[in-house]
């Protein structure tokens, strides 16, 4: 204490101001950093769990893991997946038959409606997804799709 002492006040003062800052830093790095860190980190965990429910909803997969449907439809496969997808809101820009398999090709469409599309060609068209191969696009939201189906029946 006696070195606090000599001090004059002004040093004093200069000395506890000093400290003051170096605690308020401390407290900033090893304590608000790390909780503001990780509290960004759990919301973009419930934002994945959030996206995961929503997919999960759309599908409502049965516990047979069959989706569940209506009557078998009898039309072809590809006027099946054509209907559907006017009917979800998307443009099917190529469609390539390959035996029993259908490839459309889908350009940029909301990836909300390619994956509400996909439920519905599962489950009301009978027609499994086998192969999907999404790329996004420079809009937000917009994707580019290529899909494989075959008939489920």
């Amino acid at each position: 204490m006696s070195a606090l002492a000599s001090l004059s006040p002004r040093e004093r003062m200069l000395l506890l101001v000093g400290a003051v800052l170096i605690l308020a830093l401390v407290l900033w790095r090893f304590a608000w950093q790390p909780i503001q860190a990780e509290r960004a980190a759990l919301n973009d965990d419930i934002a994945r769990y959030l996206a995961l429910r929503r997919v999960a909803e759309l599908a409502d997969v049965a516990p047979g893991g069959t989706a569940q449907g209506a009557a078998e439809p009898a039309a072809p496969l590809s006027q099946r997946a054509t209907r559907s997808a006017e009917s979800a809101g998307v443009r099917i820009t190529r469609i390539d038959p390959q035996g029993a398999r259908l490839t459309l090709v889908v350009q940029d469409a909301a990836f909300r409606d390619i994956l509400a599309w996909t439920v519905a060609l599962e489950r009301e068209e009978y027609a499994r997804v086998t192969a999907l191969e999404v790329d996004r696009q420079t809009a937000p939201g917009t994707v580019s799709a290529r899909l494989t189906l075959e008939d489920a029946r």
